[in-house]
C-alpha cells in the first residue's frame, strides 16, 4: 500500500494549531495512519530514511478520500 512518511517535526508544522496526537489518533482510528503496535508513530524504511527514525505514515487511502492526488487537486 501506498504511503507517504512524515517526520514528526514536519507532522506538528502540519497540524498547526490542531493537537499533532490527537490528529495522529482520528487518522489512526479511521484506518488512514499505519502505526507500530501501542504507537502512533511507524519506524521509517531503512532504504529511505538511514537511522530509521519514526515517522508518522500516511497512507494514500486518505488522499483518496480527500479527492486530492499526488500532483494536486483532483
Amino acid at each position: 500500500e501506498q504511503a507517504w512518511y512524515v517526520p514528526v517535526a514536519q507532522w506538528e508544522a502540519l497540524c498547526a494549531e490542531y493537537d499533532p496526537r490527537e490528529t495522529a489518533r482520528q487518522l489512526r482510528d479511521l484506518g488512514y495512519l499505519r502505526c507500530d503496535s501501542g504507537r502512533l508513530t511507524a519506524k521509517a524504511p531503512k532504504r529511505l530514511f538511514p537511522g530509521r527514525p519514526n515517522v508518522f505514515m500516511v497512507l494514500k487511502t486518505l488522499l483518496d478520500a480527500a479527492g486530492v492526488s499526488a500532483g494536486g487537486t483532483s
